[in-house]
C-alpha cells in the first residue's frame, strides 16, 4: 500500500483499540444545504482506496471501504459511516454490510429541530433491521450547542430493528447494552436474499480481552406474545382476521 501526504481536510472517525490506531475512516457524504455548510471545509471521501498515512506518531490506513475484524471474536466485523452518510439514499453501510460488517459505528452531529428526534430514532431502527445489524449511533452533546444550532446527544443503539438502548436528550453520559452477533449472522445465512460480497472490502485485524458480560439488555421469555396487554389484545384480533 502506498503512503502519502494528506494535503485536502476530511471529516474522519477514527478507530482506535487499546491505544492503537486501526485506520481513518473519511466521511462519505457532505452536506452542504439548509444548515449544513460542510463543503466550505471538509472533502469527500468518496473514491480513496485505503492508503497508509502517519497521524498522530502511528502509521494507519486512511480510506474508504474499511472493515476491522476482531480475531478472537470473528462474528465482531466494525464498520464506520458518518452523520449525512446514514441519511443519504444508498449508505455507505450498505456495502459494509454485505462485505461482512455486523456492527456499524456512526459518530453524528444531528442538530435538533422540531420532529427530528423521532425521525432519527425510526431510521437507525430500520436501517439496523434492513442489514441486520447492530447500528451504534453517537450524536453531539448539548455541549457542543452554538447560537446557530443545537445538539442534544442523541445516542442509540439499535440491533435487527429493535431499539436495545437511547438516551435521554439534553443530558450526558454513555450508552451501553450488548448485541447478539451469533443471532445476526444467523439471520443472515437464513435469509437467502441477504447480498454476501466477501472480499470487498480492506480489513483491519485487532484483538479484545474475552470476558464474561452481564447482561443489561432483556431478553423475552415468550418472543412470539407481545408483553403489552394491548398490543397482545391487537395481535390476537389480527390473528383471527388473517384466518
Amino acid at each position: 500500500q502506498r503512503q502519502m501526504c494528506i494535503r485536502d481536510r476530511y471529516n474522519v472517525a477514527a478507530v482506535i483499540c487499546r491505544g492503537k490506531l486501526l485506520g481513518l475512516v473519511p466521511k462519505q457524504n457532505i452536506p452542504n444545504y439548509s444548515e449544513f455548510y460542510e463543503a466550505r471545509h471538509f472533502t469527500t471521501g468518496k473514491g480513496i482506496a485505503p492508503m497508509t498515512v502517519h497521524f498522530c506518531g502511528q502509521d494507519t490506513l486512511f480510506g474508504e471501504n474499511l472493515l476491522f475484524r476482531c480475531e478472537n471474536m470473528p462474528e465482531f466485523v466494525l464498520g464506520c459511516e458518518i452523520c449525512e452518510d446514514l441519511w443519504v439514499s444508498n449508505p455507505p453501510s450498505a456495502f459494509l454490510c454485505e462485505a461482512g460488517a455486523t456492527v456499524i459505528a456512526n459518530p453524528s452531529a444531528s442538530d435538533e429541530t422540531i420532529g427530528k428526534a423521532a425521525y432519527r430514532r425510526e431510521l437507525v431502527r430500520s436501517h439496523s433491521a434492513r442489514l441486520l445489524c447492530g447500528y451504534l449511533y453517537a450524536d453531539a452533546g448539548m455541549g457542543e450547542s452554538t447560537q446557530d444550532l443545537i445538539f442534544s446527544g442523541h445516542d442509540l443503539i439499535a440491533e435487527n430493528g429493535s431499539v436495545l438502548a437511547e438516551s435521554k436528550r439534553f443530558t450526558t453520559g454513555i450508552l451501553y447494552s450488548e448485541l447478539d452477533l451469533p443471532r445476526l449472522t444467523h439471520e443472515r445465512r437464513r435469509m437467502n436474499t441477504f447480498a454476501v460480497k466477501p472480499g470487498s472490502c480492506t480489513e483491519v485485524s485487532f484483538q479484545l480481552p474475552m470476558r464474561d458480560t452481564k447482561l443489561t439488555r432483556p431478553f423475552a421469555q415468550t418472543p412470539f406474545v407481545p408483553a403489552d396487554k394491548t398490543d397482545l389484545e391487537s395481535r390476537c384480533e389480527e390473528i383471527l382476521r388473517m384466518q
